[in-house]
This record gives structure tokens, sequence and C-alpha cells, in this order.
């Protein structure tokens, strides 16, 4: 449901080379790590080609052999990468989770479960979510807003055919919000535990969960107390 955040909305149309493809798996995943360690700790237009080359101990020509240019290097990167979430998300949310709420929830805790596991890969989701100017990215935050918003639009309207919603709130207006929210969620993690990544304190699981819900019935019901 929640789980296709970012993809089709965004011009991935380049690949790497069939040169890549048929490296070695011990290679192309010295690659691929060694390029996730690059993008999460600089800002895109700041990733120098022949320091990433040093990095890897190989002469700059090859990385030509493997990459028509950066953005390629950077798409392959976070197509991958969104796979790999994708799929371990699918596995820790799975199946008996019914209602939107419950749904939300359980996405969460099990996405930031998985960002506590994967630092590095964290680290690249945020700075790719500060991506506003880049020449060759374009506006890759509103791209990946877009799509999460697209992603609630569906679901919402599942739940306005089956009368859960206030007819009266716009349906895109809605996912929109919490498609913001969401990130919201995070921000307010890396701040009310201090975090500065892709260094992390142990999991303090309870404590997320009890904010997470705490969040959801703040979005559900609102900052007002009802009066009878």
């Amino acid at each position: 449901m929640f789980l296709r955040i970012v993809k089709r909305n965004i011009e991935i149309d380049n690949m790497p080379t069939p040169t890549f493809l048929k490296l070695k798996p011990e290679k192309r995943d010295k690659i691929i790590e060694t390029a996730l360690h690059t993008f999460a700790t600089q800002d895109f237009e700041a990733v120098s080609i022949t320091r990433f080359m040093q990095d890897l101990e190989m002469p700059k020509g090859s990385f030509y052999q493997y990459f028509e240019d950066k953005r390629d290097l950077y798409f392959y990167l976070f197509e991958h990468f969104q796979q790999k979430k994708d799929t371990a998300l699918s596995i820790a949310v799975g199946a008996g989770k019914v209602g939107f709420w419950d749904i939300w929830e359980s996405w969460l805790l099990a996405e930031l479960t998985y960002h506590w596991q994967n630092p590095l890969e964290w680290s690249f989701w945020l700075n790719a979510c500060k991506e506003r100017n880049s020449p060759s990215l374009g506006n890759l935050q509103a791209l990946i807003h877009g799509r999460v918003a697209q992603s609630f639009l569906s679901t919402l309207r599942q739940e306005s055919r089956q009368g859960a919603l206030r007819e009266e709130a716009h349906l895109e207006l809605q996912a929109y919000f919490l498609a913001q929210t969401s990130e919201a969620i995070t921000q307010y993690i890396l701040h009310k535990f201090s975090i500065t990544l892709p260094t992390l304190p142990a999991l303090p699981a309870t404590e997320i969960k009890i904010i997470i819900q705490n969040w959801l019935a703040l979005v559900k019901y609102g900052f007002l107390k009802t009066v009878e």
C-alpha cells in the first residue's frame, strides 16, 4: 500500500551498462556500497566521480564502462535501495492488519526499524528528500512527496467508498497532508533522540511505537477536545 514510495513518477529511464550487470557480485556490491556511502554523506552536486573512483581504487575511465554519468549511478542506486526497502517492509508488515490506521501504524514502525538497521540508507533517503534545485535531478523532493501522496490517495479512495472518511475533505488534500505527516514523524524522531546519522543509539522500539500511536491519534482526532 504505502511501500512503493518513489519510482514511476521519476524519469528513471537510464540503467547501468551490461558491463556493470555482468560484474562479479562482490565487485558490483563494492561499487554499490561505496556509492551509497558517497551519496549518503554528500549532496549530489558535491559528489566527484574522480574521488569516487579513487575510493574504489579503480581508474576513472572504468566508471564510464558501467554508467553514462553520475545521474545514472544515482538513480540506479535509488532504484536498488528502494526495491530492497520495499521487500523488507512488505515482509515486516505482512498480512493480518486490517484497516487504514492499523496498517499505517505497522508500516511506520517497520520503516523506522528498517532505517535504524540501515543508517547509511536512511542518510541517503534524507539527502534525496532535500534535493530541490539540482540541474541533473530536478526537484526530487517534490517528486518524492507527490509519489507518497499518490500512494495514500489510492487507499483513501477505498476508505471513502466504504464511508469511513469525511465527505467534505478533498481526497487529494488529505493524501498530501498524510504524505507530509509521514515525513514529519521521521523528522520528529531525529529531533527527539538527537540523532546524527549515520551513528545511531540503540533502537528505542517501545518509545517509537508510542510516538507513532500518539501522532496518528493527533492526525485522526485533531487537537481539540470533544465537547459533549
